[in-house]
C-alpha cells in the first residue's frame, strides 16, 4: 500500500520500482489521503499498475480537506472505485473511541454501515485493534455490523446492488474477456436461488469479475497460485482457497500437459466439499454454480474453454441428473475468457 501519494505518477515510480526488483510483483494499493490524489482519483484508477485504493476520509483527508466534506469524499470515490472494477478498502477511525473505551459510538457504528452499504470491498482497523484496550470486541462488533449490512444488501431488488462496471480489475487497458459467463452466472444465481459459486481461476481475473458484477452469494474461488488466493481474499464475499489438493491437481495438469487428462468433476466434488464443510452452504441440496476452465486452471493457449454449470452443494456425484461434464451441465461457453 502506498500512502500519501500526490498523483499517478507516485503509483507508476512504485511500478517500475517493483518491476526492476523481479521475482513475484505483488498487487499495488493506492492511498488515497491527499487532496491532489482526490482530485485525480479517476486516474490513479484508470491505471493498470492500480490495483485497488485505501479510502482514509476521516483520519488523513479530514485533516487536509475541509471536515464536512470528507464524509462526500469518501462515498464519491468509493462509487469511482467500483465503476473502474478496482478493490476499495475504508480504513482509518472505524472505532477511535474504543480505543479506552469498551463500546462504539453511534456515529461509528453509523459510519461502518455506511461504507458497506456503499458498496466497499473491506473495512480497515488502525489505533483500535495496534494499541488499544479492546481489539477483540471492536472486531466482534464490526462483524456484526458486516453481516447485518450484507444481509440488507441481499434483500434489496438485484437491480439495486448491481454497479456498472466495464473496466478490467486487471488493468485500465484490459478487456472484459469473461463478462458474458460472469453476467450469465449472475442470472443463474438469481432464478436458481443457488446458495453459492464456486469459481476455478489461475489469477483470480474471473472471481474479481463476479463481485463486481454485484453476484451477492458466497464465492469460493479455488487458485493453485498463493499469492491469488489471498488477493482474492480481500474481496467482499469472496472466500479463497489455496487447498493442498487442489494445488495437486493443477500440478498434474501442468506435468503432464494433457488437456483432459485430470476430470473437471473431480476438481468439483473436491470444491463442493470445502463449502460444506467451511459452512458456505447450509444444505447439500443447495444449488451451486461452477465456473472454470477444461483443462482446470489453464489460460485459454491451446483448445481450452470456459463453462458454467450448475450442480448441487453435495457434488456431482450424489446430484441425480446432473452430469457436470456433460452437455446438460454446460449453461454457457465462452472460448476466449479466462
Amino acid at each position: 500500500a502506498l500512502g500519501f501519494l500526490q498523483g499517478p505518477g507516485d503509483l507508476e515510480v512504485a511500478e517500475e520500482i517493483v518491476r526492476r526488483s523481479g521475482g513475484h510483483r505483488p498487487k499495488l494499493l493506492a492511498t488515497i489521503a491527499r487532496p491532489s490524489a482526490v482530485e485525480r482519483v479517476e486516474e490513479i484508477l484508470g491505471l493498470g499498475a492500480c490495483s485497488g485504493i485505501i479510502v482514509a476520509p476521516r483520519g488523513n483527508q479530514g485533516g487536509e480537506v475541509k471536515p464536512e466534506q470528507a464524509p462526500y469524499i469518501q462515498k464519491d470515490i468509493i462509487a469511482k472505485a467500483k465503476e473502474a472494477a478496482k478493490t476499495v478498502i475504508v480504513a482509518t477511525q472505524m472505532q477511535e473511541s474504543t480505543v479506552e473505551k469498551d463500546t462504539a459510538t453511534t456515529a461509528e457504528r453509523s459510519y461502518m454501515a455506511s461504507a458497506i452499504l456503499d458498496g466497499c470491498d473491506a473495512l480497515m482497523f488502525g489505533r483500535e485493534t495496534a494499541a488499544g484496550k479492546y481489539p477483540l470486541e471492536c472486531v466482534e462488533r464490526q462483524r456484526r455490523i458486516i453481516d447485518f449490512g450484507e444481509h440488507t444488501l441481499k434483500s434489496r431488488p438485484p437491480s439495486a446492488n448491481t454497479p456498472r462496471r466495464r473496466r478490467s480489475a486487471a488493468g485500465g487497458s484490459a478487456k472484459w474477456t469473461t463478462l458474458p459467463i460472469v453476467a450469465t452466472a449472475k442470472t443463474l444465481v438469481q432464478e436458481m436461488d443457488a446458495k453459492a459459486v464456486i469459481c476455478f481461476s489461475e489469477t483470480g481475473r474471473s472471481v474479481v469479475q463476479l463481485v463486481k458484477k454485484g453476484v451477492n452469494v458466497p464465492i469460493l474461488a479455488v487458485s493453485p497460485c498463493p499469492e491469488t488466493a489471498r488477493w482474492l481474499s480481500l474481496l467482499r464475499g469472496v472466500y479463497a482457497m489455496n487447498d493442498e489438493k487442489m494445488q495437486k491437481l493443477a500440478g498434474t495438469v501442468q506435468k503432464d500437459n494433457q488437456g483432459f487428462s485430470i476430470r473437471f468433476s473431480e476438481a468439483v466434488e473436491e470444491a463442493c466439499r470445502m463449502l460444506r464443510e467451511s459452512g458456505m452452504v447450509n444444505n447439500a441440496d443447495d444449488w451451486v454454480v461452477v465456473i472454470g476452465r477444461s483443462p482446470l486452471f489453464t489460460l485459454g493457449e491451446n483448445n481450452e474453454h470456459n463453462s458454467l454449470q450448475l450442480t448441487r452443494a453435495k457434488g456431482p456425484q450424489a446430484t441425480v441428473g446432473v452430469n457436470p461434464t456433460g452437455p446438460q451441465a454446460t449453461v454457457g461457453v465462452n472460448p476466449t475468457g479466462r
